[in-house]
């Protein structure tokens, strides 16, 4: 099963995954990176052996201490088999700098939805996605986050064992756009990230 929130660019999209600046790439308290935002992300994927669909995802993020942020996010989900599935997830990160432009966030997230097939059939599920991120600058306007799931309690179909790649492109103010894939470009998501 596919939990687009938090496979991806979100978690993915979760929650990740989907994380994070204020009116620039550097965080409002100087810190060099800021987890308060606004995510919003559209994903397609093409996998082997399973369904083709597209999900679209939205998350919020607020740090709440320099180094605990809490998250929320809803994903619905499309198949092209028409299967549809809506996710809601909320969640706990940690992140700590180990440079001034690589900050490492490790995420748990319990995540609850709801799966309805042709039939119609109705699949509920529950579980914890765990995440590692290492969130990169590699300059003020671009950010780089390489990511992978953390199997914590996969429930009956919560998919955790996900691994990508998203990237930031600082528009300007609190605006940044996004791009990501997941397993070997087996998904793609675009976004944008919204900062307060």
């Amino acid at each position: 099963m596919h939990t687009p929130l938090f496979s991806g660019g979100m978690v993915v999209l979760l929650l990740a995954t989907g994380i994070p600046a204020h009116a620039q790439v550097t965080g409002s308290d100087g810190a060099s990176f800021n987890y308060s935002y606004l995510a919003l992300d559209w994903a397609s994927y093409d996998m082997p052996n399973a369904d083709n669909g597209s999900s679209l995802g939205l998350l919020v993020s607020y740090a709440f201490d320099p180094n605990w942020h809490v998250t929320a996010g809803f994903g619905r989900d499309r198949d092209d088999d028409f299967s549809s599935d809506g996710s809601f997830g909320i969640g706990l990160g940690y992140n700590f700098e180990v440079s001034d432009t690589i900050d490492y966030v490790i995420s748990a997230t319990l995540i609850d939805g709801e799966e309805e097939l042709p039939g119609p059939v109705i699949n509920d599920y529950t579980g914890i996605a765990g995440k590692f991120t290492a969130r990169i600058r590699p300059s003020q306007v671009i950010e780089l986050a390489p990511w992978i799931g953390i199997p914590l309690d996969n429930g009956d179909t919560v998919n955790s064992n996900d691994w990508g790649i998203d990237a930031y492109y600082h528009v300007g103010g609190p605006l940044e756009v996004h791009a990501g894939t997941v397993n070997k470009f087996e998904e793609w998501v675009f976004g944008i990230r919204w900062h307060f």
